[in-house]
């Protein structure tokens, strides 16, 4: 828990050999307050662990991958892909698709490396596959982390028409867990005009 201390909206003033106070304007107030409640929220976010816990809903959504094709079973994907395909693009529509979803309601989490999760599993993590294999189709420079969110990047980008969108409402990292790394998108939602 992170408990906000009220000094940090007192003005600064003279306080009689004391430490002085800051006099913050309106403007400058309200400023601060909002950067205050965005660390709020940034630290006080669902860990990975405990969202892999979690079931789908409306506010969590997990996807294998953004282009990676797998093979399988009676609709079940196992955790080998089908290499001879090549990349799968209407993946990554899936991922578009679940992005302005959560722009346009309540806001939500999207996690990529993910297999869908059964939810008679109760609070058993979900399988994770990690977005490795989705590596092999960015540039020959860039196939790590940093290449694929700035791929991620793009294809939001490139979908909703501009970079504001996403600039102002989306967040996208990678994060390990365990031995792979899987790909968050924390997506805010957009305000009502």
């Amino acid at each position: 828990m992170v408990l906000l201390s009220i000094k940090a909206f007192v003005p600064r003033i003279p306080t009689g050999g004391g430490p002085s106070v800051e006099l913050l304007s309106c403007t400058g107030f309200y400023t601060k307050l909002i950067e205050t409640v965005e660390h709020v929220r940034e630290t006080n976010r669902d860990p990975l662990s405990k969202l892999l816990k979690m079931n789908e809903s409306v506010n969590l959504e997990f996807k294998l991958s953004m282009w990676t094709k797998y093979i399988t079973v009676n609709k079940i994907a196992t955790n080998e892909f089908v290499k001879e395909i090549g990349k799968s693009d209407f993946l990554q529509d899936e991922i578009l698709h679940t992005v302005a979803a959560f722009l346009n309601t309540e806001g939500g989490t999207l996690l990529i490396g993910v297999k869908d999760k059964p939810p008679s599993w109760g609070d058993r993590p979900a399988e994770v596959y990690g977005v490795e294999p989705d590596y092999r189709y960015l540039q020959k420079n860039n196939r790590d982390a940093d290449g694929y969110v700035q791929a991620v990047y793009q294809v939001l980008n490139t979908g909703f028409g501009n970079t504001s969108t996403t600039s102002s409402y989306v967040k996208v990292r990678i994060e390990k867990y365990e031995e792979n790394e899987i790909c968050r998108i924390d997506v805010k939602k957009l305000p009502r005009v």
